[in-house]
């Protein structure tokens, strides 16, 4: 029993308790050591005599430590009390109410329900990149405090013990569940939690629930499980409101019955974020009234709209039916602020145009660009892909790290055929690329901004700052493809160890913070590789991400390398392949079909037992009883976490005998986990990280910099009191991370100088280029200075020689920037005054050409003067002034 101002796990003191469920006690406590309140979250004492349970509630919580976001809470550790012999997670304080309180505010200000549900999805996101699942998003698990901060909570052990329930409590609720938790599955993806989020934007919404019974049934929870698996949402009573109508087509994809209809959790991001900067530009401008680009509209009497797959800032991509054709295709148009711009606009049309040439099974085909004949909007025809994104299926691969290097090589080998077109892609990322039921990857969204990486508009991001390469992120406008492979270097990384290798530590200018990591930053220490089989790639890797674009690998290069690996790796799929690959296509994604189960078939299966109504009420009456009675007992999984204390003793010593540290480091994590396994891992932490600072010592003695700093990483890792391996590690990142920064600065001193010599002329950018030449000598980089400085003059020289013969003064001005450069160059003093001669010549012949023009006309004038006065004269007239004007014309 826990009892109020009772001390648990040593230091923490018991304030008051905030809440209980069927699994767990939740309590402010006071931390002793660091003076601040904190929430505690007990498992019950009976739990907690379930040995498999009890782990999973203290690894989850280790999980969850790992995720730093602000919509997360914050959990600082996981124990056991010895005395209460309780498991306990010790989390964040967070002082807030349920979402639901905020109701009557988010109906009074729809920019703040976007806005959390944007900062609830990207937290939910940032678990989901961790392998966590939530289970039981509901308004009561969001809370929000009162700055407007959000935190989503109960992360509970019912969430991660999948196949096991206890009497009386049930995983999920009801109102919120997704079709696939009310049957009772097993295996519950990421989607169910997108399920929750829809039901929950639903009723913030509308005001009401999607599916709700009301008080009259029996039994309302299995009446609601019901309405969730057979009947479609009411999507009428979302055209109550004009927010509500424009989200339509995304909320119905959210509350799709199958998993992979739903969108992913990007996609929906990128929808939200349109319609907050829709509400915050005012009135609707989106979407003319009678425009054909809406749900149920024609364009040009052939395509026929069926839905949104999503939006973006700049576009938005619908599912067409062409009917002249009879096959689903996909619609892509720019939004009306886009084809504002006239650069965006043609670039849109022409990489339409590229793309349709590439021909090639790994990117999405173009089978038209055209315009629509009211409007004259241009708009793309595509494939349409029916699969899901990668980052969908990363929680699958990352328990199958050799699943995931055919997918590399078609990914390689689909962007090489780009770049043989002269096509770069700017943004690749998991979100981007789509995997077929036969296992095929498809590169999608070559969007028209990627055109020009240093060039953005106001709420428009150019690329996606975790997967930019570093010359993205310097704003290089003359991109390679060596940028691409960049991106793929990063995908390859995220799906062997979980994450992308530079991401944001904290919520405050996060790109720029990652953007800064990818020009500067040395790779994370990663030596405990999650299946070895995949060790011989991350050479390869790591070489895709290098700084230095020249150095990383070509794709043809990529290419050969994974398939050598794939011709060297077991062939899996023996019932597929016959014991062998039989064709490139095969062993490509042959080995890739398992990472679907088939849902298809589960499907069928589920349909035809739901025609019968007594089949029904079978099927589902046993499926919800499986969330309210005890279910059968589950194998136990094989791995070093189900060792005795004794058998992982026994193993670490044998690994440190034969020398394998790294095997010992794995079971020395799954003996400190372990109950009373803590002493025992102490003794042995000195010697393994002896090992790997030995290691590492040798490896910075010859100059291998990113094996030292992995094994100096490990010591301290494995045994944090490791001053010598700490200090070490501290001194030679510093080193590292100064030479990083050096060489940023000298590329950074080298583009600014190209570009300023690119756009130079007299008096206009020379006083910069001086400036930064000066720099660059100051910086080491004397020769690249001086080459620029040739380049600068003999550039000015050619102007001046080229100007000399028409424009002598534009000549002048040339060599007068110069002379006032660079007095000391050869032959300028003589130029100049060959200019200047020539100069004044040209002035002194226009001069007299001048004056013989003023005499020819004053001398004219005179002519017509005497004319006038002799045709006007008569024999009685005084001819005196006409002889007077005879005398001045023929004087002149």
């Amino acid at each position: 029993m826990i009892k109020i101002d009772s001390i648990v796990g040593r230091h923490y003191k018991i304030l008051a308790q905030l809440g209980a469920g069927g699994m767990g006690m939740v309590f402010r406590a006071l931390d002793q050591n660091l003076g601040r309140e904190v929430a505690i979250k007990f498992l019950l004492e009976d739990i907690s005599h379930n040995q498999e349970l009890a782990q999973r509630f203290l690894n989850e919580g280790r999980i969850l430590a790992t995720i730093t976001h602000p919509a997360v809470v914050t959990v600082y550790a996981s124990d056991i009390d010895e005395k209460l012999n309780c498991s306990f997670l010790v989390m964040e304080f967070f002082d807030g109410v349920s979402i639901d309180k905020r109701r009557e505010d988010y109906q009074q200000n729809p920019l703040s329900l976007l806005r959390h549900f944007i900062e609830l999805l990207d937290g939910i996101h940032a678990c989901h990149q961790k392998g966590i699942i939530h289970r039981d998003i509901k308004p009561g698990n969001v809370l929000v405090n009162r700055e407007g901060k959000l935190r989503i909570v109960d992360f509970g052990i019912a969430k991660t013990a999948q196949k096991q329930t206890r009497t009386g409590i049930a995983m999920g609720t009801p109102h919120y569940m997704s079709p696939e938790q009310c049957l009772g599955k097993q295996e519950i993806s990421a989607k169910a939690d997108i399920y929750s989020i829809g039901v929950m934007l639903w009723e913030f919404l509308t005001g009401h629930l999607p599916f709700d019974i009301g008080s009259g049934a029996d039994d309302p929870a299995l009446a609601i499980a019901l309405m969730h698996l057979n009947e479609p949402p009411p999507l009428d009573k979302l055209t109550e409101s004009p927010l509500g109508t424009r989200l339509r087509d995304l909320l119905s994809g959210m509350l799709a019955k199958k998993p992979e209809d739903r969108p992913a959790i990007p996609t929906i991001i990128e929808v939200l974020k349109g319609e907050v900067k829709r509400l915050q530009a005012g009135p609707e401008t989106a979407t003319p009234a009678g425009s054909p680009f809406q749900v149920g509209g024609v364009v040009n009497d052939i395509y026929h709209i069926e839905s949104l797959l999503g939006e973006g800032g700049m576009g938005r991509v619908y599912k067409v039916r062409d009917t002249a054709l009879n096959r689903t295709v996909a619609l892509k148009i720019l939004t009306d602020e886009a084809r504002q711009d006239a650069g965006i606009l043609d670039r849109f049309v022409r990489e339409g145009q590229l793309l349709a040439t590439v021909g090639h099974p790994n990117v999405v085909g173009i089978f038209a660009s055209s315009v629509e004949k009211t409007s004259g909007q241009p708009f793309l025809v595509m494939e349409y892909i029916d699969g899901v994104t990668l980052d969908t299926l990363k929680p699958t691969l990352l328990k199958n790290p050799r699943k995931v290097a055919p997918l590399m090589l078609q990914l390689l080998e689909g962007i090489a055929a780009c770049h043989a077109r002269g096509i770069i892609h700017r943004d690749i990322k998991p979100g981007n690329l789509y995997v077929t039921r036969d296992g095929l990857l498809k590169i999608l969204d070559f969007g028209i901004a990627r055109g020009t990486v240093s060039v953005t508009r106001t709420g428009m991001t150019i690329g996606t700052p975790e997967y930019m390469s570093p010359e993205q992120c310097l704003g290089d406008k003359a991109l390679t493809g060596q940028s691409d492979i960049y991106s793929i270097g990063v995908i390859f990384w995220e799906l062997l160890f979980g994450q992308p290798p530079f991401v944001a530590t904290g919520p405050t200018n996060a790109a720029v913070a990652v953007a800064a990591m990818h020009i500067e930053s040395t790779l994370p220490a990663q030596v405990l590789i999650p299946d070895q089989a995949v060790a011989p790639l991350l050479p390869l890797i790591r070489r895709m991400l290098d700084k230095n674009p020249e150095a990383r690998p070509r794709p043809d290069e990529v290419i050969d390398a994974l398939e050598a690996f794939l011709e060297n790796q077991p062939a899996e799929e023996a019932a597929e392949e016959s014991g062998r690959r039989k064709s490139s296509k095969s062993r490509r994604t042959a080995p890739l079909r398992t990472l679907f189960d088939d849902e298809a078939a589960a499907g069928a299966r589920r349909n035809r037992l739901l025609a019968g109504g007594a089949a029904l009420a079978v099927l589902l009456v046993a499926g919800f009883l499986w969330f309210r009675s005890p279910a059968p007992p589950t194998p136990p999984r094989p791995g070093p976490t189900l060792l005795t204390i004794p058998a992982l003793e026994a193993e670490i010593r044998r690994a440190v005998a034969l020398g394998e540290f790294e095997e010992a480091a794995r079971h020395l994590v799954s003996l400190e986990y372990a109950t009373s396994g803590g002493p025992l891992a102490q003794a042995f932490r000195p010697v393994i990280s002896g090992e790997f600072e030995r290691r590492a010592r040798e490896a910075r003695r010859t100059g291998q910099a990113t094996q030292a700093l992995l094994l100096f990483e490990e010591a301290v890792r494995v045994n944090p009191v490791n001053a010598s391996a700490a200090l070490d590690l501290l001194a030679y990142r510093t080193e590292l991370q100064a030479e990083a920064a050096r060489r940023a600065a000298e590329q950074a001193l080298r583009q600014r100088a190209d570009a300023l010599l690119a756009a130079l002329a007299p008096g206009s950018g020379t006083a910069e280029l001086a400036a930064t030449l000066q720099e660059m000598k100051a910086a080491g980089l004397a020769t690249a200075a001086a080459q620029a400085q040739t380049a600068w003059i003999e550039r000015f020289q050619r102007e001046a020689a080229a100007a000399l013969p028409t424009d002598p003064a534009r000549a002048l001005a040339w060599l007068h920037d110069l002379q006032r450069q660079f007095p000391a160059t050869p032959g300028l003093a003589d130029r100049v005054k060959e200019a200047e001669a020539a100069r004044d010549r040209i002035a002194a012949d226009a001069s007299e050409t001048a004056r013989l023009a003023a005499l020819a006309a004053a001398t004219q004038a005179l002519a017509d003067e005497a004319g006038r006065a002799v045709a006007a004269f008569t024999p009685a007239a005084d001819p005196t002034p006409v002889l007077a004007l005879c005398d001045r014309l023929a004087a002149a």
